[in-house]
């Protein structure tokens, strides 16, 4: 079932990654305006994921995210309700994507996602 989120947030780590790179802004599924120019749907379901959110606040050193959240039915009572995250962290042009789940144990998750929350952004200082 953890398997089905990150299938999804995969799929969008590719428009998200390129949206951030090319108009550098970090792509809102909920925004009408944001999903018709990037075609990307208003709203993700799947057989256990209840919703993916988009979006996030572009800084230079990232700032965008995917949230998968599991569906409180007809799911396993490990992932019931819980979160998956992926942010997108840039460093000097290089884009990679921290994956989070504070509300679903380690055992159930990629070895390439903590269970911890996620690491804050820099904070640009303001002149």
């Amino acid at each position: 079932q953890v398997t089905d989120a990150l299938n999804v947030a995969g799929g969008l780590k590719i428009l998200m990654t390129e949206a951030f790179a090319n108009d550098g802004v970090c792509v809102n599924n909920t925004t009408p305006a944001d999903a018709a120019k990037y075609g990307i749907a208003p709203e993700i379901t799947t057989q256990f994921v209840a919703s993916v959110v988009t979006g996030g606040a572009p800084v230079a050193a990232g700032g965008c995210s995917i949230i998968a959240t599991f569906k409180t039915e007809n799911v396993a009572v490990e992932v019931k309700g819980g979160v998956l995250r992926l942010d997108l962290r840039s460093n000097g042009g290089v884009n990679k994507w921290e994956c989070t789940s504070p509300g679903i144990d380690a055992k159930f998750l990629p070895k390439t996602c903590s269970k911890g929350t996620p690491t804050p952004l820099p904070v640009k200082a303001s002149p």
